[in-house]
């Protein structure tokens, strides 16, 4: 006893497919199955990729032209970029507002990575212990003072 559910396609899946994406489609198969990895092969397989975006545009296209009242603000979801996906802009220490993704970049760098201010002189911080010598002796107390438990 099968007790799988069979999945039947909506009538409304791949619809921007139509023959001439199927053809090319089983000629690429072929290609691939025949293991030639020829420039024919890569050039029909960016045919087929152009001819199915260029009917996807077609189908997308249509649905937009063919909307009538409240079916447009369920188009805006597609047409328009959701809030949580924009970045607001930003603001710098002195005030200067970026709005603009080439100004936030700018921005960012510039706060990210300050320009050199031309001083030749940096504190180095204080020493630590990397100048003493290392013994034998404290070799073996590092290592053996690790848990056993631990992986290296």
């Amino acid at each position: 006893m099968d007790t799988s559910r069979t999945i039947v396609p909506l009538h409304m899946s791949k619809r921007s497919w139509n023959t001439d994406i199927k053809d090319k489609r089983k000629k690429d198969g072929r290609e691939k199955r025949r293991g030639r990895n020829s420039e024919e092969a890569t050039q029909g397989n960016t045919e087929l990729q152009k001819s199915i975006q260029q009917s996807k545009n077609q189908i997308w296209s249509n649905y937009f032209q063919n909307l009538r009242g409240a079916e447009g603000w369920r188009a805006a979801r597609y047409a328009n970029p959701r809030a949580g996906m924009t970045v607001e802009a930003l603001t710098d220490r002195q005030g200067n507002q970026a709005n603009t993704s080439s100004e936030k970049e700018e921005m960012l760098k510039h706060e990210s990575f300050p320009p050199n201010d031309g001083d030749q002189y940096y504190e180095l911080s204080s020493a630590g212990n990397a100048h003493t010598r290392v013994t034998e002796q404290a070799v073996d107390r590092a290592i053996y003072s690790q848990s056993v438990k631990m992986a290296p």
